[in-house]
């Protein structure tokens, strides 16, 4: 059977980044795999502030609605503590994940992706980590030294998943306009260093957008009460589920069995005159 095997951080980075080529991947029949490295334990809880002390426990329970919702297997759940964002005490728990040893987790990711038949893919974060978080950049450079160290004929194509620095500064723009508070990972754009035409690989995702939002809305202590669609208005909504943004490690030019999207304008505002810049840059 064929396989795809996605590296991530914590649960929801797998539903917020791939949720919706994860879908299209299971519908296809791959046998779907995300590999969770922390229980999310520094994450907010959106739904009790006050309730902590289960956050790791209930992002686990989570994190498997969530690959249900998606049609993918059970996730493997390293349980590294959450590092917290960067420059937070959280970093220098001898639990976090930021502060695991490198080698040791190098070996746990290469003995998951030797456990089955040689993947038709591998996906994890960009080398920015979306927004620089300890974390992902750990998730991203142990991939990377496990390539390194696999034998030519065992790499399996590697793709990386990315944010698109227009798409930022548009949900921004969008919840700054309709005096909405706006997310730190949209606010901090210095960070997210791709824009679209460095992108080279896009997927279409509008037709399983409502599995990725009812995947979302699983993650119920990062949502909180009102799901994705009361934290984010429509437009936002549309733009963080109907594309999803990837680089290639290699010679690709499309995952696997996935068609490219053919680039066209429309899903920020009215298309701009270049066509490598599909949406505008607002």
């Amino acid at each position: 059977m064929a396989r795809i095997l996605a590296y991530f951080a914590h649960p929801d980075d797998e539903t917020f980044g791939i949720g919706g080529a994860l879908a299209l991947y299971a519908a296809k029949g791959f046998e779907v795999t995300v590999v969770c490295a922390t229980d999310g334990d520094s994450g907010l809880n959106r739904l009790d502030e006050n309730d902590t002390a289960r956050l790791a426990e209930l992002r686990t329970e989570e994190l498997r609605a969530a690959c249900r919702q998606l049609g993918i297997n059970e996730p493997v759940m390293l349980n590294y503590r959450d590092s917290g964002m960067d420059g937070t005490p959280e970093n220098d728990h001898p639990d976090s994940l930021h502060q695991a040893d490198m080698d040791e987790l190098v070996d746990r990711f290469t003995e998951i992706l030797g456990a089955g038949e040689m993947p038709d893919a591998v996906i994890t974060f960009d080398s920015t980590g979306w927004y620089g978080h300890p974390d992902h950049l750990k998730v991203y450079l142990a991939v990377r030294i496990m390539y390194e160290r696999l034998e030519e004929n065992q790499r399996p194509p590697l793709f990386l998943a990315c944010f698109a620095a227009e798409a930022a500064r548009y949900s921004a723009k969008v919840m700054e306009e309709a005096g909405e508070e706006v997310p730190n990972t949209f606010r901090d754009r210095s960070r997210m260093r791709y824009s679209l035409d460095m992108i080279p690989i896009v997927v279409d995702t509008s037709s399983v957008a409502g599995q990725k939002i009812a995947a979302l809305n699983e993650h119920r202590t990062q949502m909180g009460p009102t799901g994705i669609e009361g934290r984010f208005p429509p437009e936002i909504l549309k733009v963080r589920t109907e594309r999803e943004y990837f680089m290639q490690s290699g010679h690709h030019d499309a995952l696997p069995d996935i068609p490219p999207f053919e680039r066209h304008g429309g899903l920020f505002g009215e298309p701009p005159p270049d066509p490598l810049l599909p949406f505008p840059i607002v």
